[in-house]
């Protein structure tokens, strides 16, 4: 796959998402981790529905294929 080419303040803003994110992200694995749940690194299932793969759609946290949240799925 090719690397994207980001001008300097799309590269600053990817980094602000991620310090932002990455805190809220961790913390719902730990949650996810003291219930239990165990991640299946092969798949991007959902896992409140039968769909087999999270497909994006541009500008939603929403699967294209069955609607449910990107978290949803089977990413962690």
């Amino acid at each position: 796959m090719a690397k994207r080419s980001l001008t300097p303040e799309q590269d600053m803003v990817f980094g602000q998402i991620e310090r932002a994110m990455l805190p809220a992200f961790e913390d719902a694995w730990t949650k996810l981790t003291v219930v239990g749940f165990e991640a299946d690194e092969d798949t991007i299932y959902c896992t409140a529905c039968d769909c087999e793969q999270f497909i994006h759609r541009r500008g939603s946290p929403n699967c294209g294929r069955c609607g449910h949240s990107w978290f949803r799925h089977n990413v962690w």
